[in-house]
């Protein structure tokens, strides 16, 4: 069966190269707009992992991912943060308290991020 991804991006082009790269692996990829759109997709289907971007309309992705955490059935699945920019050092900080480990600065390489995709994946699997 494949892995879904949920991409959470507002930038049509970055959809686009995210999904067309992800899905060349062999993932079911989802794209939205926004995180009122995540919500709605997640609570109709399940993924097994989230590429995030910080800067969304409605609300900051840092905000949207502190939500998603407080939320049980959704808080164990693993995030990639994708951003244009990063603040300073105390935003890092902020992803690492909540559970990020992996993000990617804009422009980057798609087959860095589906690399770090499939080794997310398998370590859920694993665990």
């Amino acid at each position: 069966m494949k892995k879904k991804i949920l991409v959470i991006e507002d930038n049509k082009d970055h959809q686009t190269i995210v999904k067309s790269s992800l899905e060349l692996k062999n993932y079911s990829v989802a794209c939205v707009d926004n995180p009122s759109d995540a919500i709605h997709y997640l609570l109709e289907e399940k993924a097994d992992l989230i590429i995030l971007d910080l800067w969304l309309p409605e609300m900051d992705g840092l905000s949207f991912l502190k939500d998603l955490k407080n939320i049980p059935e959704f808080s164990g699945i693993p995030v990639i943060i994708t951003s244009g920019t990063f603040g300073n050092e105390y935003d890092l900080l902020k992803l690492n308290g909540c559970g990020i480990k992996e993000y990617f600065m804009k422009p980057y390489d798609p087959d860095e991020l589906v690399e770090a995709v499939g080794s997310f994946l398998e370590e859920e699997r694993l665990s």
